[in-house]
């Protein structure tokens, strides 16, 4: 159906549609795969690149397991809105004028004939697309540095059972799903006028286990971190 012309006036008062929906709030966590004993031997492998050089046995101390939490949000934005541009048409030299509905454009001369400069208002149908994740420590991180397979979802069994080693996120996901809104909805330098805007928001938090272990050279101690799913070492 097209737009009625209403819908191109560039000083229209009329608001525009706005439809904000957070589709999914889900929470998933990752199962264990790596034991203690494996997370101590990971661990006990890099001692050298701990403490670097130097004389003393790495003893290994004690191990801590938590769940971290890292936060995705996936977003679409689609907006509807109204920019200026200038079309120009090239004619012969023998063109005198040249007619678009009501209004009688005359040519003006070109390197080559004649042009003729007409100002239109084009509708814009833009698609936004963003997936971000935050980790345990609020910053930004890379989407391929989680398992993209293997997770489970959270149950009030699993919260209760684990409440101890669940650490909290650092930055708050409801932050997040506005920083992201915003980031869809951000009207376009060309937009004069916006007619509608429609953002879809994806909420998921996913519990990564991590062991902390504990390594020891003398009066020195150092935590290792120990990727409970697929074993990365990072210290």
């Amino acid at each position: 159906m097209p737009s009625k012309l209403d819908d191109y006036n560039l000083k229209s008062k009329v608001k525009p549609k706005i439809v904000e929906k957070i589709d999914t709030r889900s929470k998933f966590y990752f199962p264990i795969k790596i034991g203690v004993d494996q997370a101590k031997k990971l661990a006990g492998a890099k001692k050298s690149k701990v403490f670097g050089k130097g004389k003393g046995r790495v003893e290994t101390g004690p191990v801590s397991l938590f769940y971290e939490p890292f936060i995705l949000v996936e977003g679409r934005g689609d907006l509807d809105y109204l920019r200026k541009r200038d079309y120009v048409f090239y004619v012969d030299d023998s063109v005198h004028s040249f007619r678009v509905g009501d209004t009688v454009f005359k040519p003006k001369k070109a390197d080559v004939g004649k042009k003729i400069k007409i100002s239109g208002v084009e509708r814009i149908n833009l698609t936004r697309v963003a997936k971000w994740l935050f980790n345990p420590m609020g910053g930004a991180e890379r989407l391929d540095s989680i398992p993209s397979k293997g997770k489970s979802r959270v149950t009030s069994s699993w919260l209760k059972k684990h409440r101890k080693e669940i650490v909290d996120p650092a930055v708050n996901p409801e932050r997040v799903v506005q920083m992201l809104r915003k980031s869809l909805e951000a009207k376009p330098r060309e937009a004069k006028r916006i007619l509608g805007i429609t953002a879809r928001i994806k909420l998921t938090t996913l519990y990564l286990p991590a062991y902390y272990v504990t390594l020891r050279r003398g009066g020195e101690s150092k935590a290792v971190r120990v990727d409970g799913v697929k074993g990365l070492v990072t210290f």
